[in-house]
């Protein structure tokens, strides 16, 4: 029998996807709920492009499944203060509506990322090609975070004996 926490309904998530963000045209949206090991993992993810090819890849993860552990494992920057800066880009530690939160970019290949950990069970992961930071920050701001904070974990059926 599967100890598994429950989680999240993917379709809830996927929800949460814009339909499209500024100049871009969503090409994909996509939802799992997927376990092993005695662990499960749901997650939404979507991905964004433009005409001139650059995209932003949105996902979120529902890591309530996992055990403390491997949550944390997962987010181990939650526990550090990050502020690095190079002369074509930077790493830093942020606060993002109330969430801890890391942010990476760099303007040479104009590639980015950010992680936020929501409610200490959903990871919002932003990833970014060909778009400027500002760009990169847009797409975070278009999910709403207390409403993903909001979602229930679904009970997971009981296991046949």
């Amino acid at each position: 029998s599967s100890n598994a926490a429950p989680v999240a309904d993917f379709r809830e998530m996927k929800a949460l996807l814009p339909a499209n963000l500024a100049g871009m045209k969503r090409t994909k949206a996509t939802g799992e709920k997927t376990g092993a090991m005695g662990m499960i993992v749901s997650y939404a993810e979507a991905t964004y492009e433009s005409d001139s090819g650059s995209t932003i890849g949105i996902k979120i993860t529902d890591n309530s499944g996992l055990g403390a552990l491997m949550a944390l494992s997962q987010a181990g920057w939650t526990t550090m203060e990050i502020d690095q800066e190079t002369e074509t880009g930077y790493e830093k530690t942020t606060t993002i509506g109330g969430a801890k939160a890391l942010e990476k970019y760099d303007s040479t290949d104009q590639a980015g990322e950010i992680q936020i950990l929501v409610d200490n069970r959903f990871m919002v992961q932003v990833t970014a090609t060909g778009v400027d930071a500002a760009a990169m920050k847009a797409a975070v701001e278009t999910i709403d975070l207390k409403k993903l904070a909001e979602i229930k974990p679904k009970a997971a059926t009981p296991a046949q004996k």
